[in-house]
Protein backbone atom coordinates (compact mmCIF):
# COMPACT_ATOMS: atom_id res chain seq x y z
CA UNK A 1 0.00 0.00 0.00
CA UNK A 2 3.03 2.31 0.23
CA UNK A 3 3.04 2.78 -3.55
CA UNK A 4 -0.74 2.46 -3.94
CA UNK A 5 -1.38 5.24 -1.43
CA UNK A 6 1.76 7.22 -2.39
CA UNK A 7 3.16 7.44 1.14
CA UNK A 8 6.32 9.58 1.18
CA UNK A 9 7.04 8.71 4.81
CA UNK A 10 6.92 4.95 4.26
CA UNK A 11 8.92 5.22 1.02
CA UNK A 12 11.65 7.15 2.84
CA UNK A 13 11.66 4.61 5.70
CA UNK A 14 12.24 1.77 3.22
CA UNK A 15 14.94 3.67 1.32
CA UNK A 16 16.88 4.30 4.51
CA UNK A 17 17.36 0.53 4.92
CA UNK A 18 19.54 0.59 1.79
CA UNK A 19 23.22 1.38 1.49
CA UNK A 20 23.49 4.75 -0.23
CA UNK A 21 25.92 3.40 -2.86
CA UNK A 22 23.44 0.65 -3.77
CA UNK A 23 20.59 3.17 -3.95
CA UNK A 24 22.68 5.43 -6.18
CA UNK A 25 23.46 2.52 -8.51
CA UNK A 26 19.76 1.68 -8.86
CA UNK A 27 19.08 5.31 -9.80
CA UNK A 28 21.92 5.27 -12.35
CA UNK A 29 20.68 1.96 -13.80
CA UNK A 30 17.31 3.63 -14.34
CA UNK A 31 19.02 6.14 -16.63
CA UNK A 32 18.79 9.21 -14.38
CA UNK A 33 21.79 11.53 -14.56
CA UNK A 34 22.55 10.36 -18.12
CA UNK A 35 21.41 11.66 -21.48
CA UNK A 36 19.11 9.22 -23.28
CA UNK A 37 20.72 10.18 -26.63
CA UNK A 38 17.31 10.68 -28.20
CA UNK A 39 17.55 12.09 -31.74
CA UNK A 40 16.88 15.69 -30.70
CA UNK A 41 19.44 18.47 -30.16
CA UNK A 42 20.15 20.07 -26.80
CA UNK A 43 19.14 17.22 -24.51
CA UNK A 44 19.65 17.79 -20.77
CA UNK A 45 21.14 15.05 -18.57
CA UNK A 46 19.23 16.13 -15.47
CA UNK A 47 20.87 16.44 -12.06
CA UNK A 48 22.10 13.55 -9.93
CA UNK A 49 24.77 14.06 -7.28
CA UNK A 50 27.23 11.32 -6.28
CA UNK A 51 26.90 9.77 -2.79
CA UNK A 52 29.99 11.63 -1.50
CA UNK A 53 28.09 14.87 -2.20
CA UNK A 54 24.98 13.83 -0.27
CA UNK A 55 23.77 15.25 3.05
CA UNK A 56 22.24 13.09 5.79
CA UNK A 57 18.77 13.66 4.35
CA UNK A 58 19.54 13.14 0.65
CA UNK A 59 18.67 9.43 0.51
CA UNK A 60 15.15 9.72 2.02
CA UNK A 61 14.49 12.89 0.02
CA UNK A 62 15.68 11.33 -3.24
CA UNK A 63 13.51 8.27 -2.65
CA UNK A 64 10.42 10.46 -3.10
CA UNK A 65 11.82 12.53 -5.98
CA UNK A 66 13.61 15.48 -4.39
CA UNK A 67 17.33 16.43 -4.63
CA UNK A 68 17.23 14.98 -8.15
CA UNK A 69 16.09 16.51 -11.44
CA UNK A 70 15.05 14.32 -14.35
CA UNK A 71 13.60 14.95 -17.80
CA UNK A 72 10.23 13.68 -19.08
CA UNK A 73 11.98 11.52 -21.69
CA UNK A 74 14.04 9.86 -18.92
CA UNK A 75 10.87 9.06 -16.98
CA UNK A 76 9.17 7.64 -20.08
CA UNK A 77 12.32 5.64 -20.89
CA UNK A 78 12.48 3.94 -17.48
CA UNK A 79 8.76 3.05 -17.53
CA UNK A 80 9.27 1.58 -21.00
CA UNK A 81 12.07 -0.54 -19.50
CA UNK A 82 9.72 -1.59 -16.68
CA UNK A 83 7.29 -2.77 -19.36
CA UNK A 84 10.08 -4.33 -21.45
CA UNK A 85 11.33 -7.04 -19.04
CA UNK A 86 13.76 -4.54 -17.50
CA UNK A 87 15.66 -3.75 -20.71
CA UNK A 88 16.19 -0.02 -21.17
CA UNK A 89 16.18 1.07 -24.82
CA UNK A 90 17.49 4.22 -26.48
CA UNK A 91 14.43 6.33 -27.38
CA UNK A 92 14.00 7.85 -30.84
CA UNK A 93 11.51 9.90 -32.84
CA UNK A 94 12.52 9.29 -36.46
CA UNK A 95 11.98 5.69 -37.58
CA UNK A 96 13.36 6.09 -41.09
CA UNK A 97 14.48 8.60 -43.71
CA UNK A 98 13.11 8.20 -47.25
CA UNK A 99 14.40 9.96 -50.37
CA UNK A 100 12.28 11.44 -53.17
CA UNK A 101 12.18 8.10 -54.98
CA UNK A 102 10.78 6.27 -51.96
CA UNK A 103 14.05 4.53 -51.07
CA UNK A 104 14.94 4.10 -47.41
CA UNK A 105 18.13 6.10 -46.86
CA UNK A 106 18.43 5.41 -43.14
CA UNK A 107 16.44 3.24 -40.73
CA UNK A 108 16.63 3.28 -36.96
CA UNK A 109 17.50 -0.08 -35.42
CA UNK A 110 16.61 -0.85 -31.77
CA UNK A 111 19.50 -0.13 -29.38
CA UNK A 112 19.63 -1.84 -25.98
CA UNK A 113 21.29 0.23 -23.25
CA UNK A 114 21.23 -1.96 -20.10
CA UNK A 115 18.94 -3.77 -17.67
CA UNK A 116 17.44 -1.65 -14.90
CA UNK A 117 16.74 -4.63 -12.60
CA UNK A 118 16.10 -8.35 -12.57
CA UNK A 119 12.96 -9.36 -14.45
CA UNK A 120 11.81 -11.34 -11.40
CA UNK A 121 11.98 -8.16 -9.30
CA UNK A 122 9.94 -6.19 -11.81
CA UNK A 123 7.31 -8.94 -11.96
CA UNK A 124 6.87 -8.53 -8.19
CA UNK A 125 6.48 -4.77 -8.64
CA UNK A 126 3.83 -4.95 -11.38
CA UNK A 127 0.86 -5.82 -9.13
CA UNK A 128 2.01 -3.14 -6.67
CA UNK A 129 2.00 -0.42 -9.35
CA UNK A 130 -1.20 -1.89 -10.78
CA UNK A 131 -2.79 -1.12 -7.40
CA UNK A 132 -2.17 2.59 -8.06
CA UNK A 133 -4.57 2.37 -11.01
CA UNK A 134 -7.40 0.84 -8.98
CA UNK A 135 -10.41 2.02 -7.01
CA UNK A 136 -8.25 2.23 -3.87
CA UNK A 137 -5.18 3.81 -5.52
CA UNK A 138 -4.16 7.44 -6.04
CA UNK A 139 -4.79 7.10 -9.81
CA UNK A 140 -8.34 5.73 -9.73
CA UNK A 141 -9.21 8.45 -12.26
CA UNK A 142 -6.84 6.79 -14.75
CA UNK A 143 -8.98 3.66 -14.86
CA UNK A 144 -10.20 2.57 -18.28
CA UNK A 145 -12.92 -0.08 -18.32
CA UNK A 146 -11.59 -3.32 -19.77
CA UNK A 147 -7.96 -2.13 -19.84
CA UNK A 148 -5.40 -2.96 -17.17
CA UNK A 149 -2.75 -0.25 -16.76
CA UNK A 150 0.28 0.10 -14.50
CA UNK A 151 1.60 3.47 -13.37
CA UNK A 152 2.31 6.05 -10.71
CA UNK A 153 1.10 9.52 -9.80
CA UNK A 154 3.52 12.33 -9.01
CA UNK A 155 3.46 15.72 -7.30
CA UNK A 156 6.65 17.79 -7.11
CA UNK A 157 7.59 21.28 -6.03
CA UNK A 158 9.37 23.25 -8.74
CA UNK A 159 13.11 23.80 -8.28
CA UNK A 160 14.07 27.31 -9.42
CA UNK A 161 17.21 29.37 -8.77
CA UNK A 162 18.53 26.86 -6.24
CA UNK A 163 15.35 26.59 -4.16
CA UNK A 164 12.16 24.57 -4.09
CA UNK A 165 9.14 26.83 -4.62
CA UNK A 166 5.51 26.52 -3.59
CA UNK A 167 4.61 25.92 -7.23
CA UNK A 168 4.05 22.41 -8.47
CA UNK A 169 4.19 19.95 -11.33
CA UNK A 170 1.70 17.10 -11.25
CA UNK A 171 2.08 13.95 -13.31
CA UNK A 172 0.94 10.47 -14.10
CA UNK A 173 3.01 7.95 -16.04
CA UNK A 174 2.04 4.43 -16.92
CA UNK A 175 1.97 1.69 -19.51
CA UNK A 176 -0.75 -0.54 -20.92
CA UNK A 177 -2.00 -3.16 -21.31
CA UNK A 178 -0.35 -4.68 -18.23
CA UNK A 179 0.17 -7.99 -20.05
CA UNK A 180 2.26 -7.64 -23.22
CA UNK A 181 2.45 -3.82 -22.90
CA UNK A 182 2.40 -1.73 -26.09
CA UNK A 183 2.26 1.89 -24.93
CA UNK A 184 3.85 4.19 -22.36
CA UNK A 185 2.10 7.48 -21.62
CA UNK A 186 3.42 10.35 -19.48
CA UNK A 187 1.17 13.29 -18.65
CA UNK A 188 2.95 16.23 -17.01
CA UNK A 189 1.03 19.27 -15.80
CA UNK A 190 2.94 22.51 -15.17
CA UNK A 191 1.37 24.44 -12.27
CA UNK A 192 -2.15 22.97 -12.56
CA UNK A 193 -4.74 25.28 -11.04
CA UNK A 194 -7.48 22.89 -9.92
CA UNK A 195 -5.21 20.66 -7.79
CA UNK A 196 -1.49 19.97 -7.24
CA UNK A 197 -1.99 16.20 -7.29
CA UNK A 198 -1.27 14.04 -10.32
CA UNK A 199 -4.12 11.69 -9.46
CA UNK A 200 -6.74 14.38 -9.98
CA UNK A 201 -5.14 16.42 -12.79
CA UNK A 202 -2.91 14.17 -14.95
CA UNK A 203 -4.60 10.79 -14.42
CA UNK A 204 -7.89 11.76 -16.17
CA UNK A 205 -5.89 12.87 -19.23
CA UNK A 206 -4.06 9.53 -19.23
CA UNK A 207 -7.47 7.84 -19.20
CA UNK A 208 -8.61 9.85 -22.23
CA UNK A 209 -5.39 9.07 -24.14
CA UNK A 210 -5.53 5.38 -23.26
CA UNK A 211 -9.18 5.21 -24.29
Amino acid sequence: QVIEKSSNVATAEIAMRLDKSDFYQYVRNAGFGNATNVDLPGEEEGRLRKPNEWSQVTLPWMSVGYEIQVTPIQIAQVYAAFANHGIIMQPYLVDELIDNDGNIVKKHMPVEVRKIAKESTLEKLKPIFSGVVSDSGTANQALVEGLDAIGKTGTAQKYENGKYRTRYRASFVGFFPSENPQYVCLVLMDEPRTSIYGGTTAAPIFRQVAT
